[in-house]
């Protein structure tokens, strides 16, 4: 992490290794002749601008992330921006090309395929390379309506849904596609209920615009790893002793759980697993898992365990005989 700008000088190149991050809190410039290139499964987050005069080279995998403006100043050589399909590159602010070259010219190769300029908001790459946790893409969908879906990155719990929906609301039509753009049967409206992984854009036609129809950004499906489960108890304990719960799960979620439908409690589960106790138990004691959390991801559970509390037996003198 760099906390400030930096400047590539002329003709030197800044290279990110093959799986590095490299994260920059300022802007980047590079200077006249000057190269980034961003190797396979790299990924470089700029949150100001990215000031280009000569060449960006992204590899297979790779992901460039501008949290401002993409800038090729005037007087600037032939801005070539080179990104493998399979590498994206996201620009948040606007794109200034006083050089009059600034192309992204090999998007017609994606499916389905860009429009060759580089516009507000534009994913170059219609690719998210797996980086289901980055939350990158929520940053700049709403910047760009005719393309924007929400919630473009959503993890999916068991038994569960999620909502998708097209920023632009009023539209004639609309025409849901999964991932190779095959329309999805009867899913014509602005949302889309989806129970199934998988990646979702939507067709939006609308009179008023250049093209029929808009294609929209894709939105990302994944089922989530996040899971709970009372694994053991040990039931039945006498009255007075303590009864013990084992949850075991997601290493470091939040466990959310009621005793005996009291107020909600929580417990993280350190190394994936948790023991919860109730001391100086007098009556059968129940647990139920309501949910587990972890970051911004939440799923509802429904799980209950009990453990059987059982009166201590009387106890007698015993007189020597």
């Amino acid at each position: 992490m760099i906390d400030g700008d930096v400047i590539v000088g002329t003709n030197q190149t800044r290279v990110i290794a093959e799986n590095d991050t490299l994260i920059i809190k300022g802007t980047l410039e590079l200077k006249q002749g000057a190269i980034l290139t961003i190797e396979a499964n790299a990924v470089c987050i700029i949150y100001g601008d990215l000031i280009v005069k000569n060449s960006v080279n992204l590899s297979v995998g790779a992901q460039l992330i501008v949290g401002g403006n993409l800038e090729a100043p005037s007087g600037s050589d032939k801005v070539v921006l080179d990104v493998d399909p399979e590498a994206a590159f996201y620009i948040l602010g606007t794109v200034s090309d006083n050089s009059g070259d600034f192309s992204c010219d090999n998007t017609s190769n994606y499916d389905p395929p860009g429009d060759n300029t580089c516009n507000y908001g534009d994913i170059i790459s219609l690719e998210d390379n797996e980086n289901d946790s980055t939350g990158i893409y929520d940053l700049f969908v709403s910047g760009d309506a005719e393309k924007g879906v929400t919630p473009v990155h959503s993890e999916l719990c068991a038994e569960s849904s999620v909502v998708l929906s097209a920023i632009y609301t009023t539209a004639d039509s609309y025409q849901w596609c999964d991932s190779s753009g095959v329309a999805i049967s009867g899913e014509t409206g602005v949302d889309f209920e989806v129970a199934e992984p998988g990646e979702y854009f939507v067709k939006i036609y609308d009179s008023s615009f250049d093209q029929n129809p808009t294609i929209s950004y894709r939105a990302k499906v994944v089922s989530t790893s996040l899971a709970v489960d009372i694994v053991a108890n040990n039931s039945p304990v006498c009255s007075g002793s303590t009864a013990e719960f084992i949850l075991a799960g997601t290493e470091g979620a939040t466990v959310i759980y009621t005793i005996n439908g009291g107020s909600n409690q929580s417990v993280v589960l350190q190394d994936g697993a948790v023991i919860v106790s109730v001391l100086n138990a007098q009556t059968d004691q129940i647990v139920n898992v309501i949910s587990v959390q972890s970051g911004s991801v939440s799923c509802d559970i429904n799980l209950s365990s009990t453990v059987t509390v059982n009166p201590s037996p009387n106890t007698g003198q015993i007189i020597p005989d």
